[in-house]
């Protein structure tokens, strides 16, 4: 079984440090004096559920995505470009692809830190068996909610909340059977329906000894049309109980203070309220849109924003021209003056430098023991 090397890590963590540095100079001229050092692949676009804040899956038949093969060259290209690096497969639904265990192994195979995000509704015990087994880094689960009426409310499908749990059960289980290294982290989304629930899922990570869990704000469904200023305001999910949203959130921050595995950093925790009530007196966070992340699209499209226009297609252009093309400067000078407040500015919130050093110090120690 192949296992994360801590100097890959080691690779991960000075490139990161790198960037930090070397980022203050994009504020001057809007060209990259740096290398992306996570990228985030949209495997495939087809789902199997019907989740309210999303829209991928409506429009999941009209999308062409890459082959195995064509896949296998981008890691091949991105790892010859950018050396150590984090790859994230995404959808749709990854699981969803038969070949997926096999681009991962490849990935691993490279030495790439490579996770996957997966709604656990298909991931069995044999799927379990797979990925751990593959040398994958994280598999993370997402979850909505800590009842059957509130997680399968938001995932568009009864029986949802079962089949995520016991996902997780299958991954901890055999993950102490093979004495795995592969970290097992739970993404929820905070919802109005799902406020009163936050803190028990978090008691629920604690419990079942699970490495850490990710509270992301709720945004506009992906795959729908960005054009529409008021959506927050269209949205049942969307927050409406500020104070008890603040409960939550300061309950959250003293439990991150007192050692709970929450992932977000507390100024991201505190920078929440003011996502959801921009009136409010916390300052807003500086966007890292296309600095330490690009996305590509299940048809091979490089984005650094979601919500701006694609500056070139993997499949046909170089890597590291796109990355620093005109168009590409372009667009990271509309991010540096983009005022919305939107997911990407508050969910893919930068840590500062000590966290970023304190979280890849763990991830060392955890590898070798």
């Amino acid at each position: 079984m192949y296992n994360q090397y801590p100097i890959e890590l080691i690779k991960i963590g000075v490139a990161s440090f790198r960037n930090y540095c070397s980022r203050r100079l994009h504020c001057y001229s809007g060209k990259a004096f740096y290398k992306p050092v996570n990228v985030i692949i949209d495997i495939t676009n087809k789902c199997n559920l019907r989740c309210r804040h999303c829209s991928v899956w409506s429009d999941s038949q009209k999308t062409t995505f890459m082959s195995a093969h064509q896949v296998k060259k981008l890691l091949s290209d991105l790892e010859d470009w950018l050396g150590t690096f984090k790859f994230g497969f995404c959808g749709g639904e990854p699981l969803l692809r038969n070949d997926l265990i096999e681009i991962i192994q490849f990935a691993c195979r490279k030495g790439i830190i490579t996770g996957v995000i997966s709604n656990g509704v298909l991931l069995d015990e044999k799927w379990a068996e797979q990925l751990l087994s593959s040398g994958i880094s994280s598999v993370t689960i997402s979850l909505d909610g800590f009842t059957p009426q509130t997680h399968d409310f938001v995932r568009g499908a009864p029986g949802t909340f079962a089949k995520t749990t016991a996902a997780v059960k299958h991954l901890k289980d055999l993950r102490k059977k093979y004495n795995s290294k592969t970290r097992i982290t739970i993404n929820t989304v905070i919802l109005e329906s799902n406020l009163d629930e936050l803190v028990d899922i978090l008691n629920w990570v604690e419990t079942n000894g699970l490495d850490d869990i990710w509270f992301a704000p709720l945004g506009q469904n992906f795959g729908a049309s960005v054009g529409n200023a008021d959506w927050s305001k269209e949205n049942d999910l969307w927050v409406k109980r500020l104070d008890k949203l603040d409960q939550v959130l300061d309950e959250l921050i003293r439990r991150k203070k007192n050692g709970s595995p929450i992932n977000n950093t507390i100024s991201h925790l505190n920078s929440l309220r003011h996502y959801f009530r921009p009136d409010c007196s916390v300052k807003p966070p500086t966007c890292e849109a296309g600095i330490t992340t690009i996305g590509i699209s299940a048809n091979g499209d490089m984005v650094l924003c979601p919500y701006m226009e694609a500056l070139g297609n993997v499949m046909n252009s170089d890597l590291k021209e796109i990355w620093n093309s005109d168009k590409a400067v372009r667009i990271r000078n509309q991010i540096k003056t983009c005022e919305k407040a939107c997911y990407v500015r508050y969910g893919f919130y930068q840590k500062p430098l000590i966290e970023q050093i304190r979280r890849f110090s763990r991830m060392i120690k955890e590898s070798r023991t």
